[in-house]
């Protein structure tokens, strides 16, 4: 997204509380993970904002970006639309709590199946998915993507976890998730 200060701005007009989980510590926010599911996801700004902010070119340079690494959910999956931590919280248990209360929290709506991407490079969230029993269904290669947005890696990896569910289907709670996480935990 460029530069902090217009990401920032962009963040705080588009981010939509609803669809993401907050990992508080000391009254700071230490990780988020942010959720696509079948109703909408965390993060998803309008072509007109990101104009606005940065300009014509620059806009649809980084909305076509975003477009390119959005992913649809279907109506029994949640997608990891994005998971981060701050940097002086890594290894310390973080990501996998947030990992975690999403799965309870999918196993209670019904939800069928985690899924995330993972760059190549990123090793240690590679292993983090892996022992948590994501397992990798696809790679993909995103040439010449990779080159035209300067990404820092050539492959995504698809990784997957299938949940057996807690509750009748058709119980009507699908919307649960975008209902109750506004909370912080």
């Amino acid at each position: 997204m460029g530069d902090s200060v217009r990401a920032t701005r962009v963040l705080a007009r588009h981010l939509v509380p609803a669809c993401c989980l907050a990992a508080i510590c000391n009254d700071k926010l230490v990780g988020l993970l942010g959720v696509q599911t079948a109703q909408g996801g965390f993060f998803s700004p309008p072509v007109a904002s990101l104009i606005s902010e940065y300009g014509v070119v620059e806009g649809v340079y980084r909305y076509m970006g975003l477009f390119f690494l959005h992913r649809e959910a279907v109506s029994d999956e949640w997608y990891v639309d994005g998971i981060a931590v701050d940097k002086n919280m890594r290894g310390k248990k973080v990501g996998t709590a947030l990992l975690n209360y999403l799965e309870v929290m999918a196993r209670e709506n019904n939800i069928r199946k985690i899924s995330l991407d993972v760059i190549d490079t990123n090793r240690k969230a590679r292993s983090l998915y892996s022992r948590l029993g994501f397992v990798e269904t696809s790679q993909s290669s995103i040439w010449p993507f990779n080159h035209i947005y300067e990404f820092p890696f050539k492959t995504v990896i698809t990784m997957e976890k299938e949940l057996a569910c807690n509750r009748e289907e058709g119980d009507g709670n699908s919307q649960r998730f975008q209902k109750d996480t506004h909370k912080t935990y």
